[in-house]
């Protein structure tokens, strides 16, 4: 019964954290989308500076898209990639002021976006986490 408890709260607090990490995406990050209309998909999670984490999505021929990497602000020097399948690198925003990317898609493909969280420099012996997005965007 103890450890149903146990799962059960931690399992309460990892919905509530990715509620605030959702909460997060929807306020500070789609409006940096401006004219180009999100895809519905919120692709989103925690990470710790060090780290990264990967999303494939799927693009589609004509279509113009905005690719806007967002982070919490506790996530300093956050960057992000964009990839085709064979993992050949088409887009990095590292040292960019801007963390978007607009382009228009020549073939129907799977691209995949890496959000890179880098290491701090006087690291605490805290656990840090944040909440980073990539959200997209398309226009007709």
């Amino acid at each position: 019964m103890k450890q149903v408890l146990i799962t059960l709260s931690i399992l309460f607090i990892s919905s509530l954290t990715y509620s605030q990490c959702r909460g997060f995406v929807k306020q500070n990050c789609e409006p940096s989308l401006g004219v180009y209309i999100p895809t519905g998909q919120l692709n989103y999670t925690e990470i710790s500076p060090g780290s990264k984490s990967e999303f494939m999505l799927t693009f589609y021929k004509g279509q113009d898209y905005r690719i806007v990497a967002c982070a919490d602000p506790i996530l300093t020097n956050v960057h992000f990639t964009v990839r085709d399948a064979n993992r050949t690198l088409i887009f990095d925003s590292l040292g960019q002021t801007d963390l978007e990317f607009d382009f228009k898609v020549a073939t129907t493909q799977k691209l995949i976006i890496s959000l890179i969280a880098e290491e701090l420099e006087n690291p605490s012996e805290e656990e840090i986490e944040g909440c980073v997005s990539a959200m997209v965007g398309f226009k007709y």
